[in-house]
């Protein structure tokens, strides 16, 4: 789903581009319409009478934008799993993708487990370069979009808890 994120220049044409950049990865900052419409042409090709190749884009951390067609889906594929954070929204249009799917499973990661594991990842991408930064924004954006997403979460057919282990020493 990463790369549904709106461009960087699509971003910069928006009434608030500063707010856009920061929030980026909100629900509004995502084409969400692309993202349905891959999922149903998905759907469709498992019962086409003539096999076709897909394309999704993927998200480039260095480029720090999406890649169009950069993911390739052959017919012989029997199994696409799609991850993400929007994708159970209860919110047109992305309650829409239930339609076109065969199951739906929600990783509940605790809200702290989640800070840390997000903060770790906004520094190895470079997003950020100091552990305070990247808590910081963990905590003003990413934080509040899965708050979003729990508050207004497709029931899903299956729940996963997703736990830390303890390193081994």
């Amino acid at each position: 789903m990463d790369g549904f994120h709106y461009t960087r220049n699509y971003l910069d044409t928006l009434p608030d581009r500063i707010e856009a950049h920061t929030c980026r990865g909100a629900a509004w900052t995502l084409d969400a319409d692309g993202d349905v419409a891959l999922v149903k042409k998905l759907s469709i090709s498992r019962t086409a009478n003539e096999p076709v190749t897909i394309f999704a884009p993927s998200f480039d951390h260095r480029l720090r934008d999406a890649v169009l067609d950069a993911i390739r889906i052959e017919p012989e594929a029997e199994i696409i799993l799609i991850e993400g954070n929007w994708l159970l929204l209860n919110r047109d249009p992305w309650k829409k993708i239930k339609e076109h799917v065969d199951d739906m499973w929600f990783v509940d990661v605790d809200p702290e487990l989640a800070l840390g594991r997000v903060a770790r990842r906004h520094l190895a991408a470079g997003i950020e370069q100091t552990w305070e930064t990247a808590v910081a924004r963990a905590e003003s954006n990413d934080l509040r979009n899965a708050n979003e997403i729990r508050t207004h979460l497709q029931e899903p057919n299956i729940r996963v808890k997703s736990v830390e282990f303890a390193k081994e020493e």
